[in-house]
């Protein structure tokens, strides 16, 4: 006996009321398959029944079905989302932004291009597709500014505190002591500003 996809097993809970499970069910095959159609216009057909209309229109637009119950989901997505291309790619999921433009599905493609989107510009990087990345550049930015301040502070602290003790005096630490603590304030306020 074989197992039941995912679209099967949504479609079994949607028939029996359990919509909040179909879209369970349908979100968690999204990050485990590629880009799948036939998943994404399942997600979006019990994203309509729930109510929730712009994110079904995103993926029933996504899905390339164009059934005449799908358009007025797919024209608000559009509405709400539309106006560039790039617009509509930041709206995308992540394993979506990641298809080559031939990847799409016709309709799809068609839509995009009749926004300005080609092959060639597609791959170009730019703020829009790159906009998930920004929370990790972050972080990454703020362990480097960490790490410059363990990096430089440490050694100029402890330095400072071997030369107080050879002159018997403890100013000197301090002072470093106190730098360390500003840049390192310093630092962090900077980064949780942007």
């Amino acid at each position: 006996m074989t197992r039941p996809t995912a679209i099967q097993r949504a479609g079994d809970e949607a028939a029996a009321g359990r919509l909040w499970r179909a879209r369970e069910i349908l979100e968690g095959n999204l990050a485990n398959t590629g880009f799948d159609p036939e998943l994404y216009e399942a997600l979006g057909r019990v994203l309509m029944q729930m109510g929730d209309v712009p994110t079904a229109g995103k993926f029933l637009f996504l899905s390339g079905a164009r059934d005449p119950d799908y358009l007025p989901a797919i024209e608000l997505f559009l509405q709400r989302h539309g106006g560039t291309w790039q617009n509509l790619l930041g709206s995308f999921p992540r394993q979506v932004r990641r298809l080559d433009f031939p990847e799409f599905p016709p309709p799809v493609a068609a839509q995009l291009a009749e926004l300005g989107a080609s092959e060639d510009l597609w791959r170009c990087p730019g703020p829009v597709a790159d906009g998930p990345a920004e929370p990790l550049r972050k972080r990454i930015r703020d362990a480097l500014g960490c790490a410059l301040v363990v990096a430089v502070g440490l050694p100029l602290g402890l330095q400072s505190l071997q030369w107080a003790l050879q002159a018997g005096r403890l100013l000197p630490w301090w002072i470093w002591g106190v730098a360390g603590v500003v840049m390192f304030a310093w630092v962090f306020g900077k980064s949780k500003r942007k």
